[in-house]
């Protein structure tokens, strides 16, 4: 067996989760709809992103796990930028939002639910850009 096959824990065989990107891309997305992109049970959700191709445009995830639903503080995109979801916390209040500066070697923020729906969708109407929102996500 192989350092790569190897799990130091169990000392058996590893198999690392299989990892599935989910996607949706509306091409004229419509004001205060929301757009599925996953909708899945027993999952872990990896990174969450989202783009929009025009400028100027609020947009806002829904994501709901296990019963519980957290929506994301709207913020204005600018075009063809990609944006990671990011939670941030204090004592009192655990608060979603997206930041755009996507660094490679740093994972998104990791959750995982028996019940798992992420929807995205834009607030204002200032064009008709298409909105995509992108789901890394594997089985637990």
């Amino acid at each position: 067996m192989s350092g790569a096959d190897y799990h130091p824990r169990t000392g058996g065989a590893y198999s690392p989760p299989a990892l599935k990107c989910a996607r949706t891309t509306t091409p004229a997305a419509v004001q205060n709809t929301y757009y599925m992109v996953v909708d899945l049970t027993n999952i872990i959700v990896y990174d969450v992103q989202m783009a929009i191709t025009i400028a100027d445009e609020d947009l806002e995830w829904r994501i709901l796990v296990d019963g519980f639903t957290y929506t994301s503080i709207p913020f204005t995109a600018t075009a063809d930028t990609i944006y990671r979801l990011k939670f941030r916390t204090n004592v009192t209040t655990c608060t979603i939002i997206f930041d755009e500066t996507i660094v490679d070697h740093q994972p998104g923020e990791f959750f995982q639910g028996k019940t798992v729906s992420c929807e995205v969708r834009k607030i204002t109407n200032n064009g008709a850009g298409a909105l995509t929102g992108k789901v890394i996500h594997g089985r637990y």
